[in-house]
Order: C-alpha cells, then structure tokens, then sequence
C-alpha cells in the first residue's frame, strides 16, 4: 500500500517538488555570495534522487523482500527515474559550477550502472567535469558512551 501511495500521490510529488524549489532558490542566493572555494552540494543516491519504487513493487509481486542479489539486478538495469525536481536541481547545479556529492549505500560494482542511470535521466556529467564523487555511506558501529560514535572512515570512496 505504501510503494503504490509513494508511485501514484499528488503529494509525494508536491513534496519532492518542493524541496527541490527551496534548494534551488536558496542555491541561487548563495551563488550571489563571492566565494573562494567552490560551492558543494551533498545529497542522497536513492529516494532522493533516484526512484527506486519499481524494486520494491515486483518485491510486493514476488513476495520477497530487499536482498542484495535482486537488488543489484535492479541497480544494473540502470532503471530507476529521477523524483521530481531533482534533475532540474542537479542540472543548475552543475551548469553553475557546483560540485556534487552523492552518498550511497550501493556496492563499488555498482558504480558504474548508477552513472548510466543517473545519464539516462538527463543527470548527466561532461568530459570537462564527471561526476565529482561518488561515495559510500559509513557503517555506524555501536560504541560505548565514552567513546566517539562518528566513524573516521566516512565516505570510502568508490573510485
């Protein structure tokens, strides 16, 4: 119920939509600042940028869940679309020299087939300037209170 809510509501679209907006006026207000160091955008791979709601509906058909094995089948097919917003978002971005961050959790192997995805979507890099990076989100280890929960090793990067 909640992947068909997520594919068919108006307002997961407003909502997209919106957050994209606010990024790219308050991108636009910034761009008017003089800077010496070029400007940085960080965000999220999946659901963020990329729809990965088709994995989880043929999941609902099959009756299986997230498993590594189909989710790398998925992420090869090189099939997600963009949420709304977020290629006009990324496009202004990078035509107004903004580097872009993706935080992922997908495998290294999968690097590839997600930079075709997010080309195919019009997300797309030039020769003069790739992608910026692509980097994997860390793994969170449970510490005892006294001891640091950030992890040093934040943002391995694929490439």
């Amino acid at each position: 119920m909640s992947t068909l809510w997520y594919q068919k509501s108006d307002e997961a679209k407003a909502l997209y939509l919106q957050g994209y907006n606010v990024a790219t006026n308050r991108l636009k207000e910034l761009l008017q600042k003089p800077t010496d160091k070029p400007y940085s955008i960080v965000l999220d791979l999946d659901e963020t940028v990329l729809d990965n709601s088709p994995y989880q509906v043929q999941n609902v058909k099959d009756g299986t869940a997230f498993n590594p094995k189909n989710w790398d089948a998925w992420v090869k097919k090189a099939a997600a679309k963009a949420v709304p917003g977020a290629k006009e978002f990324l496009q202004y971005a990078h035509q107004n020299g903004v580097q872009i961050y993706y935080v992922s959790d997908r495998d290294a192997s999968q690097v590839d087939a997600t930079i075709k995805n997010l080309e195919k979507e019009g997300i797309s890099s030039t020769k003069e300037r790739p992608f910026d990076v692509l980097r994997k989100r860390c793994e969170i280890k449970r510490r005892s209170p006294s001891e640091s929960t950030r992890n040093d090793e934040f943002g391995h990067a694929f490439r």
